[in-house]
């Protein structure tokens, strides 16, 4: 659902069935953004995240976190690691994007709904 919709707004996404499986893919071709769950199969989105950051090619990638669990995130286990946001879950489309666009820096002129209608190239 994530992927469709990211891709309708213009985003280009990969996607991966775990946190083992999106570090391989990450470490293999570096992301522009990481947008990942907090609890994700076989590594934790945050294990996933700081394995990321030991490899010199994707110690700047930014991370956005999805978590139903937001609340219990301490900002001690959040040093580090990258990530710029954090969105409870279930969240917004038009949230999200507005998000991915902030932290890479493109300002949305207009987010309306669950289409971005105008950003930066």
């Amino acid at each position: 659902m994530l992927h469709e919709a990211l891709t309708g707004m213009g985003f280009r996404t990969s996607t991966a069935a775990g946190g083992r499986e999106g570090l391989i893919m990450a470490m293999h071709e570096p992301p522009d953004l990481v947008v990942c769950d907090c609890a994700l199969p076989e590594l934790s989105g945050l294990e996933m995240i700081e394995q990321l950051r030991r490899f010199s090619r994707c110690e700047q990638v930014p991370v956005i976190m999805l978590t139903s669990v937001g609340h219990m995130l301490k900002p001690l286990q959040l040093a580090g690691t990258g990530v710029r946001c954090i969105l409870g879950k279930p969240c917004s489309m038009r949230e999200l994007a507005a998000q991915i666009l902030e932290v890479l820096g493109q300002p949305a002129t207009d987010v309306v709904g669950n289409a971005v209608l105008e950003r930066a190239a």
